[in-house]
């Protein structure tokens, strides 16, 4: 039987001793609590190093304006004389545009994705508008680092394909990518030592609790 199995018997064994020997864990202090606390520590590490690892890539897109060559650098028009609040307004018009079904249907039609792709790859995908910038991240979350980064760049070209084709005229709305998608080499989840830490922390904390009400109602019988 593996460890994932047989953990979860023993913290519940050690628990219902606690619970039901208050006497005992009085008079123990906190030494069986302590073992139960890292019993379920351990639980929950075993089970976090158990998940598929899920790695994030993130393009960056610049949101700008259409202006006469002269007046843009490096191929990118920011928006010009615009107050904070216009430039947040249009950056968040972007970010929600990256999460729609037809920048997706554009992205899986550039990674050449079978049909059907477009719903998996909208519940992967998050934006963020940099606030006070006109800067939108653009983030794809992947059990696979290739693919993240792929798909990452592929949702900013399509978004910036996607605005330019309805942003007409001379002072059209452009979105152009500001720092491609990079291969990510750490995993963003799961996190196993973090978890484990965590839950240690709240078991001792509930195991503290349940010694000093197991002492509380130890005197209480011993005044009766």
């Amino acid at each position: 039987m593996c460890a994932c199995a047989i953990l979860p018997v023993l913290a519940e064994r050690g628990v219902r001793s606690i619970v039901n020997g208050n006497a005992r864990t009085a008079a123990g202090g906190m030494a069986p609590l302590v073992v139960v606390s890292l019993l379920v520590a351990l639980l929950v590490w075993s089970w976090s190093i158990s998940q598929t690892p899920r790695y994030e890539s993130t393009a960056k897109m610049v949101v700008g304006q259409r202006q006469p060559p002269s007046e843009c650098a490096h191929g990118i028009c920011l928006i010009p004389n615009s107050p904070l609040k216009g430039i947040e307004t249009f950056t968040r018009v972007v970010a929600k545009a990256v999460t729609t079904t037809a920048v997706a249907e554009h992205a899986t039609d550039r990674l050449n994705l079978p049909e059907g792709s477009v719903e998996k790859v909208l519940e992967n995908t998050s934006a963020r508008a940099d606030p006070g910038t006109p800067i939108v991240d653009v983030t794809y979350t992947s059990t696979n680092p290739k693919t993240a980064q792929l798909t990452a760049n592929a949702i900013g070209k399509a978004l910036s394909e996607k605005i330019s084709e309805v942003s007409l005229g001379p002072n059209g709305i452009t979105v152009t990518v500001w720092s491609e998608a990079t291969l990510p080499k750490t995993p963003v989840s799961p996190h196993p030592v973090r978890n484990g830490l965590i839950a240690l922390v709240a078991a001792l904390t509930l195991s503290a609790g349940l010694l000093a009400g197991s002492r509380a109602l130890g005197r209480g019988s011993q005044l009766r």
